[in-house]
């Protein structure tokens, strides 16, 4: 991001210098050992005394690092909830995605095979009419996925969460 236009880069941005703004896209040159990603982006102007911009303030995002967020957080409710309960040992495997129009975006270190079976399963298509979840098997295990839109993040963007018991 450090030397880049973000406002070349991202053109929505340019409406920032008036009014809270979202976006979405790609940083050139971004890569990341799970594949593509994309980005999420707002801006907010910061006015002057005189009710000018005077300049805007940004902050984001890449869905795969949100989608880690996500999925932290579900693994700290869920180990808290097994301690309220005094099962520790059935705290199930979960795994958090962001999805889009253009892909699956899964929380680092989430397998490979676990993306790509959801990325078949037509998200976008699935969560259309409202959230959606079904059974899936990937690599002989069987999983439970549920998905919803987040049309606060972004248009046709949606947040997945695939899980096993142990």
């Amino acid at each position: 991001m450090a030397g880049q236009n973000l406002f070349s880069i991202f053109p929505a941005l340019g409406k920032a210098k008036d009014a809270y703004v979202t976006t979405v896209g790609v940083f050139p040159n971004g890569s990341t050992k799970n594949g593509p990603d994309e980005d999420w982006i707002a801006g907010m102007p910061v006015k002057r005394d005189d009710g000018s911009t005077g300049a805007v303030f940004v902050t984001g995002w890449t869905y795969r690092y949100f989608a880690r967020h996500l999925q932290e957080s579900l693994k700290d409710q869920l180990v808290e909830l097994a301690r309220k309960t005094a099962d520790e040992s059935k705290i199930p495997v979960c795994y958090v995605a962001v999805f889009d129009r253009s892909g699956v975006y899964s929380a680092p270190l989430t397998p490979t095979v676990d993306e790509k079976a959801l990325g078949e399963l037509d998200l976008l298509g699935k969560t259309a009419s409202g959230p959606a979840q079904g059974p899936v098997t990937i690599t002989d295990r069987p999983f439970g996925w549920a998905a919803a839109r987040t049309p606060k993040l972004a248009p046709e963007t949606g947040v997945v969460v695939l899980r096993s018991e142990l």
